[in-house]
């Protein structure tokens, strides 16, 4: 992103926290003539202040964490896993560090963040009763599709407090399709879920897409 990717503007308010989670993995490169990078975890954000993540694992990258003196500029690139799965970035710098109890960085937040779509087909938003099935036992869970596009789409549905996701790869989705209006059972595979109060959201990829104009 930035030297790489073709980019597009987005409001910035509150954009980091509606999109990203918690705990979810961030790239970051250091803007030297070295261009080191390294992965880190997002600890936390106060809106329009800060921003917090993990030091670089001295183990994992040696003394990279040197050059991340006060003042020093930073990419920081990251997937938006709450809500469309597109890649973000945004630049930044370095305010502080903190070795105790935990050893954390904290960054500047950012005055511009930019986002690209990663996915080759084109989601669209959407709010479709749906129902995915569980191959192995023939279980079922009645939710929402939130977004689809002819390769994949997002499921969402609600469980109770102890329920963590599923545990099965492959399962089929029954859903109208959002251009015909018909009725289609799709055989996807999981890419990805998360849980978040008591509603998972699972990301599926189709494996044969629909047709879809557009």
């Amino acid at each position: 992103m930035y030297d790489d990717l073709e980019v597009e503007s987005v409001p910035q308010e509150n954009i980091i926290s509606h999109n990203v989670r918690m705990g979810q993995y961030v790239d970051v490169e250091i803007q030297t003539t070295l261009r080191d990078r390294f992965k880190s975890h997002l600890i936390g954000t106060k809106d329009g202040h800060y921003m917090v993540i993990e030091q670089p694992d001295s183990k994992k990258y040696g003394y990279i964490r040197d050059q991340l003196v006060d003042g020093q500029p930073l990419i920081v690139r990251t997937i938006c896993e709450k809500t469309t799965g597109e890649c973000l970035g945004f630049r930044t710098t370095v305010q502080g560090i903190s070795n105790h109890p935990y050893k954390l960085l904290f960054i500047s937040y950012p005055d511009d963040v930019q986002m690209r779509e990663l996915r080759r087909e084109k989601r669209k938003g959407f709010r479709i009763p749906a129902a995915i099935y569980l191959t192995q036992n023939g279980n079922h869970m009645k939710g929402i599709v939130t977004d689809i596009s002819a390769g994949g789409c997002r499921f969402e549905f609600k469980v109770g407090e102890t329920v963590r996701g599923i545990k099965q790869d492959h399962i089929y989705i029954e859903l109208e399709h959002p251009e015909t209006k018909d009725m289609v059972e799709v055989h996807s595979r999981v890419c990805s879920q998360r849980k978040e109060l008591n509603v998972i959201s699972i990301g599926l990829a189709f494996e044969t897409h629909l047709q879809m104009a557009g």
